[in-house]
């Protein structure tokens, strides 16, 4: 089959358009499947009173299926069509698909995610200085009622399904969208990573509608943005990604059970010395991830096939 042919410009449009129409299709698409699984389940009727938490848990097999349609389908098709159909954009390389270094996975799992994690609670500080209307504080209520309807529960295999649909899946299938596909797509559009990447920052966390968290959203979406877009991978920042959300859905589960993960719920202030020290830990991690990056590009005693993950990809 013959590829189309397309500017970055035009790439980038169609990838919008095919985005907002696959999350309108899959949304609905889940809807359908859930409700004849559920004869009960209606979304209109569960989203008339979104933060009554009771009634949210009475489907929550049905939310389950609902977000992993729309997910899978919002988040992974647009960027599978693009690749199938547009000359020059082969899915490995149109959607940072590069195989991950151990060390760098290593770096990314212990010293960038403690640093990230803290970082993340002073961003939040930051941002509780600018007003909030009470439209999106009720949709942040929302948010935090329909979360607990999907995490809270007993035994180990529903906080195994609330880490899959609510901390895996987001964690892989944003990362393609975001760091993957649109991250590639800006780069090519404005032929500057900077701009590609605060870009991509921007609509990440505009693409949550919250808030209360916007800033830590859109700095976390820069940090990964620079981590991908130097390693050509998103394994990195799906790893990091997916400890965060994990971290979030453990201490939600168990926040009525153990103290600790009700402490960690509390959403309670640090001292400011624990966060410059976070931001410290954030800058050594960072030092050496791209510090080992540099030194593989530069080793010329190494195999061309060690360097091609490090090339652009064009």
């Amino acid at each position: 089959m013959k590829k189309i042919q397309l500017n970055p410009l035009g790439v980038l449009l169609c990838f919008a358009g095919l985005t907002v129409i696959s999350l309108l299709l899959f949304g609905q698409l889940g809807v359908l499947i859930a409700s004849l699984l559920d004869s009960g389940f209606s979304l209109s009727d569960v989203l008339t009173d979104p933060i009554d938490v009771e009634l949210l848990k009475n489907h929550k097999s049905s939310l389950y299926i609902f977000q992993v349609i729309s997910t899978l389908g919002g988040f992974l098709v647009p960027g599978l069509v693009i690749s199938y159909f547009v000359e020059g954009y082969s899915l490995k390389k149109f959607a940072h698909l590069a195989k991950a270094k151990p060390i760098l996975l290593i770096l990314s799992g212990t010293i960038i995610f403690y640093g990230a994690l803290i970082s993340i609670g002073l961003m939040h500080e930051i941002n509780q200085l600018f007003p909030i209307s009470d439209f999106w504080k009720s949709k942040e209520l929302q948010n935090i009622a329909q979360q607990k309807a999907l995490i809270e529960g007993q035994g180990i295999s529903q906080l195994f399904t609330s880490l899959f649909v609510v901390a895996l899946l987001p964690a892989l299938l944003e990362e393609f969208a975001f760091r993957g596909v649109t991250l590639q797509l800006l780069d090519r559009t404005f032929r500057n990573k900077h701009a590609a990447i605060i870009t991509q920052g921007i609509l990440f966390g505009f693409m949550h509608f919250n808030m209360s968290q916007m800033l830590p959203i859109m700095g976390m979406g820069i940090l990964f943005g620079y981590i991908t877009y130097a390693t050509k991978s998103i394994w990195y920042s799906v790893l990091i990604h997916f400890l965060n959300n994990a971290i979030a859905v453990i201490a939600l589960f168990y926040a009525d059970s153990y103290q600790w993960a009700k402490k960690m719920n509390a959403d309670e202030s640090l001292p400011y010395w624990q966060y410059a020290l976070g931001v410290l830990i954030l800058g050594i991690g960072l030092y050496y991830f791209f510090k080992h990056i540099s030194k593989n590009k530069l080793d010329e005693s190494q195999p061309i096939a060690n360097h091609l993950n490090n090339m652009d990809y064009e």
